[in-house]
């Protein structure tokens, strides 16, 4: 009679699905007294796991099959890249609406700057230059905004990595009680790009439609 001696709990698609037993009883239950299914090779930090199992496969002549843990998890890896990637979107769209409080913002500074635009056409600005201005007004904000959204966005990352904050929802049930949290450079680099970007348009916007006027207001 088999009778466990304990229960271990990691997450509900691992603890439906798996039981530790020692390796001469699962031998004997599968009938496979000299065979193993599959073995898992454990790398070390900074190796490359495609050039191991290129490696491996190598070896083997392709008489097995050799997967790295991303080629053996494909699906979920494609899910949570896609997530990843509509989150980035979502986050695009709302800073598309955030370019109305640029242009707001500049279309005011052009109404209180509107005598100060007129003299500098008078003292020999060029429309351009006066645009360019403005322009330039546009960028600053932008870019002291995005700077300290991503300095920001930083520390919480970084207090999340520490302390985990967040937690999951039903947290007992994974391996990890908090919101993993993995900052990569190329978010950062991409997030800053998007937001100037956008940025850029909003200025540009707003500085083409200047209308230069005279000192006297007129």
């Amino acid at each position: 009679m088999i009778r466990p001696s304990g229960i271990f709990s990691i997450q509900q698609d691992f603890d439906s699905k798996y039981v530790l037993v020692p390796m001469d009883f699962a031998r004997k239950i599968i009938d496979l007294p000299t065979k193993v299914t599959s073995i898992e090779i454990a790398l070390k930090p900074g190796v490359e796991p495609e050039s191991v199992r290129d490696q491996v496969a190598a070896i083997t002549a392709n008489d097995y099959k050799v997967q790295t843990r991303l080629q053996q998890h494909e699906f979920l890896y494609k899910i949570l890249k896609s997530e990843k990637w509509a989150v980035y979107f979502i986050l695009s769209f709302i800073l598309m609406i955030a370019i109305f409080n640029i242009i707001g913002s500049l279309t005011m500074l052009i109404i209180e700057k509107k005598k100060d635009i007129g003299i500098l056409s008078a003292m020999g600005a060029e429309n351009g230059m006066i645009r360019n201005i403005f322009l330039l007004e546009g960028l600053m904000i932008t870019l002291s905004g995005a700077i300290a959204g991503l300095i920001i966005g930083g520390i919480v990352c970084f207090l999340q990595q520490q302390f985990g904050f967040i937690k999951l929802e039903n947290g007992e049930s994974f391996v990890i009680d908090a919101y993993p949290v993995s900052m990569e450079a190329l978010d950062f680099v991409s997030v800053l790009l998007i937001v100037s970007a956008i940025g850029f348009l909003a200025a540009y916007y707003t500085s083409s439609k200047i209308k230069i006027a005279s000192p006297s207001g007129k």
